[in-house]
């Protein structure tokens, strides 16, 4: 009884090219186990006609197991009736052929011969190209700073050489009066408040200007507002800090100051050699940035008002005659200062100056040894 079965997407084409195929007799009755051969009519030579695709597999899933040798050829009952697959008597093993020798050694040694060859041609690493900006900055670095009675001075570093600041006396007086109404209300701040800035003037970093000096403005001459914050981790300290990012009439001194290079040593650097040592060392520079001076040309833009919280007088005015933290080229002239300070000192220690040069992040010092013994002579 003949079956049919639907088929969809059906192409005739005039010849498949495909292989010729052959079952001899001696295949069906090796085939089968139990049986003495199988079900199916021996061919020699037989060019398939017809190819159903994967879309119909259904048709040729097996429905009944037929048991055969392990070498084949196997069989299934499927819908289509019996499938056959597998050897045949007539494949037979060939000895493999080798038509070409070469040694490994020899091919690898080639290849990385011309790898090297092609990599090296024409090809070599070319260092990161400066700012405009960054340029200008190193000049100035540079040319302004010197070593006044054993303390380094630097300038700040101007985008142009004609920079004209607007007034800035109107908004720093403002800010003063919002930060005394702070001191006003919290007893305690106000009294680390005050006493900061007579710090500053006791340690030179600031210097109270006599009324004759206070004639003398010029386009570079700036106000700062001044603040202090407290860190949430030493609730005990206030951090003194110059608003150089205020603006007046549209202009701040920060907009009037470039970064300069950052040069810092990468903080991964810093910290994967951290952990090369048994011993450790943490420390930091204390108040890193009012140790360098700024060159007396330039005290002018670092101006600010107090008056010791008696808000029925006018301010006194004060100059910064160090370098402030919030001006935007500190910490690229503190690094500057910092490197060039230990450059000068190469011939006495060259770890200890490689542990400036290398292992601090900005102020902080972070350093391994492999004793403890070492660790101490270069802390000394």
């Amino acid at each position: 009884m003949k079956k049919r079965h639907m088929i969809r997407n059906v192409h005739g084409i005039a010849n498949l090219n495909l292989p010729m195929q052959s079952l001899s007799q001696g295949d069906i009755r090796n085939a089968v186990r139990y049986q003495h051969k199988l079900p199916v009519q021996p061919y020699e030579n037989v060019t398939p006609k017809v190819l159903i695709g994967l879309d119909h597999c259904h048709l040729g899933l097996p429905t009944k197991p037929i048991l055969t040798n392990r070498d084949g050829p196997f069989a299934t009952i499927t819908k289509l009736r019996v499938c056959v697959f597998g050897p045949s008597s007539r494949l037979q093993l060939k000895k493999p052929s080798c038509s070409h020798v070469s040694t490994s050694e020899s091919r690898m040694h080639n290849l990385i011969e011309n790898y090297f060859t092609v990599e090296s041609f024409g090809v070599r690493a070319l260092p990161p190209i400066e700012s405009v900006a960054d340029i200008r900055a190193k000049k100035l670095l540079e040319s302004t700073t010197v070593k006044v009675n054993g303390r380094f001075q630097t300038g700040l570093l101007w985008r142009s050489d004609n920079v004209q600041l607007p007034e800035s006396y109107s908004m720093a007086l403002k800010r003063l009066v919002s930060i005394e109404k702070k001191i006003a209300h919290n007893e305690e701040f106000g009294k680390a408040y005050r006493e900061i800035i007579k710090d500053y003037v006791r340690k030179g970093y600031a210097c109270k200007l006599q009324p004759a000096e206070l004639g003398e403005v010029g386009p570079r001459t700036w106000y700062f507002p001044h603040y202090a914050v407290v860190n949430p981790h030493k609730p005990e300290k206030l951090r003194f800090v110059f608003d150089a990012a205020a603006t007046s009439h549209g202009v701040s001194l920060n907009s009037q100051l470039l970064k300069g290079p950052q040069q810092y040593c990468p903080l991964v650097s810093v910290l994967f050699h951290f952990r090369e040592g048994a011993v450790a060392i943490c420390a930091d520079i204390q108040e890193m940035f009012h140790q360098v001076l700024i060159r007396p040309e330039d005290r002018c833009a670092q101006r600010f008002l107090w008056r010791n919280g008696d808000s029925q007088r006018t301010p006194d005015v004060y100059e910064m005659t160090a370098m402030t933290f919030g001006a935007a080229c500190s910490p690229s002239s503190a690094h500057f200062v910092k490197v060039k300070n230990a450059t000068e000192h190469d011939n006495y220690d060259r770890r200890a100056v490689q542990a400036i040069t290398d292992y601090h992040y900005v102020d902080d010092y972070v350093d391994s040894f492999h004793s403890a013994k070492r660790a101490i002579e270069i802390a000394k």
